[in-house]
């Protein structure tokens, strides 16, 4: 896109801007009765098709399709929305390996993606036409299916599949020319890091899984992170104690509710300042951003009322943006 477009691009966004969820919004939709009332609150807010009739499940796909919607009419670079698009085309590649491999259909589980789904992978991967995929989930899919052929060990298809991921993002993220994505794509890496070294201290993991699992990343010193994990779970939060990662070990010592908040508000922290870049697709990726964070929110917030989670857990458990 040419800077006179993007400038044309980011008015835009400023009006959808303004149909986001503010941090009152979520108090109070957090307030509510139950799923009924979350929903209703979201109807008069925009939210879904205007069905009075359709499940949260309903909601949360169409608002989905708007935002894929919203962002193809900008006419934004392909290539900056794929990195976006990874982590459900990837979930989606795991789901369709475990119910080829285990006999069990789950059609639920599927994010809705052109190209990338069900009965797209499901055909690729039970024909063996590999072609089909891009190279990279080519090779991760093959490699996660002789595993489960040998073992059905379902966590080491996850480790070959998430890592497969994360390298991915990365490599497309550096060569898509935005700095803002390489910087949000560092800090998903890094959260993803960190998240698998805890659990591996906590389920005494050997350094074998730990090295396979995580995807070393600028700005994180990954062999010390696994060299403490293998020491155990307060050697590592030692460590990350006496690092810039201290805010990490006192979100961890809180609860994992809000370690995973820790993680989502970092990702958030990256997109700031974004408004004033108006010749360039910074504003644009912070609001698909910003919306999907959204999003997941309602989907915490829906899962967390139907379990007859209290308003206080269900706060810890969500990222409330402020800026």
């Amino acid at each position: 896109m040419r800077d006179s477009d993007y400038i044309f691009a980011v008015a835009r966004i400023r009006v959808l801007e303004k149909g986001l969820l503010s941090p009152e919004d979520i108090r109070q939709l957090v307030a509510l009765k139950d799923t009924s009332a979350v929903l209703s609150f979201l109807r008069g807010r925009g939210w879904g098709d205007g069905s009075q009739d359709a499940d949260g499940a309903h909601m949360l796909r169409t608002e989905e399709a708007k935002v894929d919607a919203s962002i193809q009419d900008l006419g934004l670079d392909q290539r900056l929305l794929e990195v976006l698009d990874l982590p459900e085309r990837y979930h989606n590649l795991k789901v369709a390996i475990k119910e080829l491999s285990f006999g069990t259909v789950v059609p639920e589980a599927y994010y809705s993606l052109d190209g990338f789904g069900r009965g797209e992978l499901t055909h690729a991967i039970s024909a063996q036409e590999f072609s089909l995929l891009p190279d990279d989930m080519a090779r991760a899919a093959r490699r996660a299916l002789d595993v489960m052929a040998a073992s059905s060990d379902a966590q080491w298809c996850d480790v070959i599949l998430d890592k497969a991921c994360l390298q991915a993002m990365a490599a497309a993220a550096a060569s898509s020319g935005s700095d803002l994505l390489v910087s949000y794509v560092r800090m998903f890496v890094q959260n993803a890091d960190l998240k698998i070294v805890l659990r591996g201290a906590r389920t005494g993991k050997g350094r074998r899984f730990l090295e396979e699992a995580t995807c070393p990343v600028e700005g994180m010193d990954t062999s010390a992170l696994i060299r403490h994990a293998l020491a155990g779970e307060q050697e590592l939060l030692d460590y990350l104690d006496d690092s810039d990662l201290d805010a990490a070990a006192s979100a961890i010592r809180k609860s994992s509710a809000s370690f995973e908040q820790w993680c989502e508000s970092r990702l958030l922290d990256v997109l700031k300042g974004q408004g004033s870049n108006i010749m360039s697709p910074g504003p644009i990726l912070a609001f698909v951003l910003r919306r999907h964070a959204e999003i997941r929110n309602v989907r915490i917030l829906l899962t967390a009322k139907a379990n007859g989670f209290g308003d206080d857990a269900v706060l810890e458990r969500m990222c409330i943006a402020n800026g």
